[in-house]
């Protein structure tokens, strides 16, 4: 599983996202800017290195917000969240095809990459650097959801038994097992169906 990192930079209340170019795996979709961890690299130098070569800006690495495990069908993912502080630079498009800074209440009307939509709701509920408690607005929790029914069901990945939400392909991680792929309620750990993949 290949680790990526991801930025919440959060400038006058709003927060920035970027769209994948086209002609990249997933383009289109909107995400956290970030990049692959190289060998002997920390999270934090690579986020800060890929903020520099996709967009020409300096930046500070600030406190982890969460990780996000996603296999997509090209790679399977974990996603390092970090709250980043601009420091310095105009913001230059190197490796996206847009940018745009948006309040966190508006997040949910952007289709964001699955692995980034966790990161989402995170944000939702999360204070920032304003100290205020961000609620989520009626029915977002809902569209999130519904949203991510949809993806899964174009791709044909099945819903839980349980709860009716869909599943993630997940690798067993230990226990006799270890390293088999399996389907996994996105509400692990309040539901823990499971399907053999």
């Amino acid at each position: 599983m290949k680790q990526v990192t991801a930025a919440v930079i959060e400038k006058d209340g709003k927060i920035l996202i970027a769209q994948r170019k086209a002609g990249d795996t997933l383009a289109g979709k909107w995400e956290f800017p970030g990049g692959k961890i190289e060998p002997g690299e920390t999270p934090e130098a690579c986020l800060r290195r890929e903020l520099m070569e996709e967009f020409g800006v300096d930046t500070k690495i600030g406190e982890f917000i969460c990780a996000s495990k996603f296999e997509y069908k090209h790679m399977p993912i974990e996603l390092l969240a970090y709250r980043a502080e601009h420091l310095s630079g105009e913001f230059k498009l190197n490796d996206h095809d847009r940018i745009e800074w948006v309040a966190p209440a508006d997040l949910v009307k952007y289709d964001f990459c699955s692995a980034d939509i966790p990161v989402v709701e995170l944000l939702l509920a999360a204070p920032f650097s304003t100290g205020e408690k961000l609620i989520m607005p009626p029915g977002m929790k809902e569209a999130l959801a519904a949203r991510e029914k949809q993806r899964a069901l174009a791709d044909n990945d099945p819903l839980c038994p349980a709860c009716k939400t869909p599943m993630v392909l997940r690798i067993a991680q230990s226990g006799p097992d270890a390293g088999a792929k399996f389907w996994g309620c996105r509400n692990y750990p309040q539901c823990r169906a499971t399907i053999k993949a």
